[in-house]
This record gives C-alpha cells, sequence and structure tokens, in this order.
C-alpha cells in the first residue's frame, strides 16, 4: 500500500500493521519544493499479483467536508496521475515537505473503508 502524492508522484510505503490497515507514523516528507509540494491531493495505491488498483475518495475531487464520510475509500481500476476522486490534505498546509505525518489506511471490515492522515 502506497501513499501518492499527485502532482510530485511520490509513493511513500505505508507497512501493513494487520487485520486490513496499513499504517505509517511520524514520517517526515522532505525533498520537495515547488508545485510538488504545493499540490494538495492524494490518493492510495495498491500492488497485487493481478496488478495496480486506486484506492480514492468515493464522490468527486473535492475540497474536505467535515464529514466522516469524506475519508471513505473506494477501489478503482483506472490507475493515473490525474484521476476525480482524489482527496485533499486537511488542512490546507504551505506544502508536504518539512511537516511530520500519521497516516492510517483500513480495510478492515468491522466498519467503512477509511484512512486518516494527521499532520503533526
Amino acid at each position: 500500500m502506497f501513499l501518492y502524492l499527485n502532482w510530485s508522484q511520490r509513493e511513500i510505503v505505508l507497512p501493513y500493521k494487520g487485520l486490513g490497515v496499513w499504517e505509517l507514523t511520524n514520517h517526515t516528507i522532505t525533498g520537495l519544493s515547488g508545485s510538488d509540494n504545493s499540490d494538495d491531493r492524494y490518493k492510495f495505491r495498491m500492488e497485487s499479483s493481478a496488478g495496480t488498483t486506486e484506492w480514492r475518495a468515493e464522490n468527486n475531487d473535492s475540497k474536505p467536508t467535515g464529514n466522516a464520510s469524506y475519508y471513505y475509500m473506494v477501489e478503482r481500476l483506472n490507475v493515473e496521475q490525474w484521476t476525480n476522486n482524489q482527496i485533499w490534505k486537511n488542512p490546507a498546509t504551505d506544502g508536504w515537505s518539512d511537516k511530520t505525518y500519521d497516516i492510517t489506511f483500513s480495510l478492515n471490515t468491522s466498519g467503512e473503508y477509511t484512512h486518516n492522515l494527521v499532520i503533526k
């Protein structure tokens, strides 16, 4: 499982924790500048023996609404840099670089498929 930053096309590996959860804590992103750093859109990619799929928002590409459902994920087969249903970092900041994040992605069957991205 990867966190995929749209503009920079950077993939950040999320280690598998167990029970359908991938998690990366205290991860600092560095080395991005200009548009690579300032675009807040992201999504998730997963590789398997069947190929690569993306996990994105259920609804169209838009900024966070404040509802938990904004962070619900659905699997998509069209894997491209720019697609609908990307997620926007919230709160918006002055870029990805030089910030520390906790990132969790859950496909646990006890609830909705969802994720959480915390900027520390």
